[in-house]
């Protein structure tokens, strides 16, 4: 019977000495950190409120991140639209400073720069973010047109028969506006839907869709065209039609950078929407982190004061078990 007592002393020993550690380690760590670790005993069992915080801020960490992701979309949309405006903005000031009747040597030099500049904007156009497509609608992961020299020399054999610069720019015109024409058929890749809106908190939406197919892209591609073909177009009867079609391309350029600002300043209204919302979402998170930290945080005054009892308690129990190792029959004889 002694040796099981003695077995069992022990035994309570060892166990008063491991919860003793334990929560000597505990209290340390909360001094250190300034957060309780057991959050269901400081709220007596009651994890409603952590539950619902923790649960709202991994609701907000996800609307933060998809609204970064569509920022970043409407930013890369934003930059590849001014691009294609500052290509058609260059070519009509090209244009502006050589007055007509304008040389043949000029309108190929005018030309070679329209040439650039509608390669260029095909570039701006075929833009992504992240593999996600700018300009192709509900088609995330393809191209939103083909090769510009594609375009071009599609364009070229529609309006071989072309005679006149205004007959020229109706073929163009037909080309790239006409339902089921050559853009439509040949050019746009894309999807004829839109990337759907992206839902954020709400009812609130952010649209971040801009097609490659919008009219005043259309227009901007076809004056690009005409300038480019202005020169290259070998089908006019009189040579002074060549002047005839710069002028009409710049009507087109000038007619499209109207467009253009149009489509920036709807892209721009959407970043401001998505910026109202981010601001919302970051003051609910900010208020929320404030209210978890505040659940979270251990008194240091309440926890040092623990510790140190704790502390005192911890050395009690070894100077006890010291002493209990120590006792022997012959100390009571």
């Amino acid at each position: 019977m002694d040796r099981i007592g003695d077995l069992s002393q022990t035994f309570m020993t060892r166990r008063q000495n491991v919860a003793l550690k334990t929560d000597l380690n505990r209290l340390t760590a909360e001094l250190s950190s300034g957060q309780i670790s057991d959050v269901s005993a400081s709220e007596k069992g009651d994890l409603g409120r952590a539950g619902y915080l923790e649960t709202t801020l991994s609701r907000l960490s996800a609307l933060t991140q998809t609204a970064n992701e569509t920022k970043s979309l409407l930013e890369a949309t934003q930059i590849a639209l001014e691009r294609v405006t500052s290509q058609t903005g260059g070519v009509a000031r090209e244009v502006l400073q050589v007055p007509a009747p304008r040389s043949a040597a000029d309108i190929m030099q005018l030309s070679d720069i329209a040439y650039d500049a509608f390669t260029a904007t095909v570039s701006a156009l075929n833009s992504s973010v992240a593999g996600t497509s700018l300009f192709a609608g509900d088609n995330v992961s393809g191209a939103a047109l083909v090769d510009a020299d594609v375009i071009l020399a599609d364009l070229t054999s529609a309006v071989a028969g072309a005679a006149s610069a205004a007959d020229l720019k109706a073929g163009i015109d037909a080309w790239f506006k006409d339902a089921g024409g050559g853009f439509e058929a040949t050019a746009y890749l894309g999807s004829t839907d839109p990337r759907a809106p992206v839902v954020l908190e709400g009812e609130d939406q952010v649209k971040a869709s801009v097609l490659a197919s919008d009219p005043a892209l259309r227009e901007t591609l076809a004056g690009l065209a005409m300038a480019v073909l202005s020169s290259t177009h070998g089908g006019f009867a009189d040579p002074a039609e060549q002047n005839s079609a710069v002028t009409l391309a710049v009507d087109s350029l000038l007619t499209a950078e109207r467009g253009m600002i149009g489509l920036q300043e709807k892209v721009g209204r959407e970043e401001f929407k998505l910026e109202t919302i981010a601001v919302r979402i970051a003051a609910e998170d900010t208020a929320l982190q404030i209210s978890r930290t505040e659940l979270l945080e251990a008194d240091p005054f309440a926890t040092a004061s623990a510790l140190d009892e704790m502390q005192i308690q911890l050395e009690l129990h070894y100077t006890l078990t010291a002493r209990l190792s120590r006792l022997s029959l012959s100390q009571y004889i």
